[in-house]
Formats: structure tokens, C-alpha cells, sequence
């Protein structure tokens, strides 16, 4: 199993964090970035064959992981447009020769508890995504809208009875993913390339069937913001 972090953001909401840096290279702990975080849970459950996009200052990523995980397999795909376009386009320069079976598709600035992810790769769904029905509809998070058990729509300005919050870590199939960013190419060939890459997954919901995963207890969250990442740093430091 492949895993795909995406990195090719800016990282705005972070402010002084991320004007010198990749926001996936911001401190969790004294030794430990985001990225540290990611690599070390894929790494323990023997997922050691990465592909990483990348935006703003690539080459930090490259050597941090170079020099801290040398015998990792890691395919780097740089988006020259990072300022201009969403990670809709950072997925489409990914070659599908690349997609070799089974994949978690992950944000880079998420972090997940040990026991979410465990249970999340050994799930009977072949596509999922983990879903939160407790937590409050935040303005800025994503959304899953769950029709008949199944996930029939992703998107951050959704907000009805049948939403629900949503982190992305997603586990897919090789044709899924592909039949993903089929229509993904779709998008990009017509120049939409700022919109979210599940804008184009919203179109083939029907037919690519993506299940929740749903989770109550387990720490799970995006950091987009310094308020986050204290949130993220409390939770760590009080873990061990």
C-alpha cells in the first residue's frame, strides 16, 4: 500500500509558521514536525512507498526526509502553480503509473491517533473515509453528506441533517483513485484548477462508492491555524 500526502499548499492561516517554511515542516514537539508525525504511524504499520507533492519551498521537505528516513520510497511531484491553483491540480500532475494498488490519500497537515488509523486500514470497506457525527459543523472543515450509508457529497459550505464531519484520510482502491482522477482531468482540461479535488469526486459520488468510517473518541484533526496546532501540541504532550 501507497500512501500520497498532499503538501502543496501555502499554509496562509498559519501565518509567521509557514512565511519560511512548508506548513508540514511547523514543530509539533522539540523533534517532531507534522510531517515527522505522518511518516512515523505509515512507517509502524509497514506503509513505506510515499508520494508527496509539494508547493512552496519543496526542497526542505525533500531533504528533511532524505536525511531522517533515508531507506523511505518517496516520489516527489512539485506543483509550479501552488499559489494559483487548489490541490485539485497537484493531483492531477501525479502519473497514474504511479498508482499501484491499494492507497491512503492524506492531507498533510492532518494528524490522526494510532487507533483511528489502525482500525481505518483494517476496515472491511474497500473506500472510505473517516467520518465524525459528534462534532459540531465547523465553518471551515469539510463535510460528508451520507445518503442510503454512503458518502454522496464532500464539501465545506454543506450543512444539513445528513452532514457530517469529515477528516481526509482516505483508503481507496487503485481503480477508485483512478477513476477519480479521471474525472479530476476532466476538471483541469476545462481550466477549473481551484476548486477542491472532492469537487470532482462530487460527480462521480454515484458511482465510486465511498463508505464513512465513523469515529467518536479518537483524536483526529487539521491544522490550519496556530490555534490548531496547540490544540495538536496539548494533545501530544499529554499522550506519552
Amino acid at each position: 500500500m501507497k500512501a500520497i500526502i498532499l503538501n502543496s499548499g501555502i499554509g496562509n492561516r498559519m501565518g509567521e509558521f509557514t512565511l519560511h517554511s512548508p506548513k508540514c515542516m511547523v514543530p509539533l514537539t522539540k523533534t517532531e514536525t507534522i510531517l515527522d508525525f505522518q511518516i512515523k504511524l505509515l512507517l509502524k504499520y509497514n506503509i513505506d512507498e510515499l508520494i508527496v507533492t509539494t508547493g512552496p519551498f519543496p526542497d526542505q521537505i525533500k531533504e528533511h526526509i532524505k536525511k531522517q528516513y533515508p531507506d523511505l520510497k518517496v516520489n516527489f511531484f512539485y506543483n509550479p502553480q501552488y499559489s494559483t491553483t487548489n490541490y485539485i491540480y497537484s493531483i492531477y500532475l501525479i502519473p497514474n503509473r504511479e498508482i499501484e494498488g491499494n492507497l491512503l490519500l492524506l492531507h498533510g497537515d492532518l494528524i490522526v491517533e494510532e487507533s483511528l488509523f489502525s482500525e481505518l486500514l483494517s476496515s472491511q470497506f474497500e473506500n472510505c473515509v473517516l467520518l465524525n457525527k459528534e462534532l459540531p459543523q465547523s465553518e471551515k472543515d469539510f463535510k460528508g453528506r451520507v445518503i442510503d450509508d454512503r458518502i454522496t457529497e464532500i464539501g465545506v459550505n454543506i450543512f444539513d441533517s445528513n452532514c457530517f464531519t469529515l477528516m481526509p484520510l482516505y483508503k481507496l482502491s487503485e481503480n477508485s483513485f483512478l477513476q477519480w482522477k479521471h474525472e479530476i482531468r476532466a476538471f483541469i482540461d476545462v481550466g477549473i484548477t481551484s476548486v477542491y479535488a472532492e469537487d470532482a469526486f462530487n460527480k462521480i459520488a454515484n458511482e465510486l462508492l465511498l463508505f464513512p468510517f465513523y469515529y467518536t473518541q479518537e483524536f483526529c484533526m487539521e491544522i490550519d491555524t496556530p490555534e490548531d496546532l496547540e490544540v495538536a501540541r496539548t494533545w501530544i504532550s499529554t499522550r506519552k
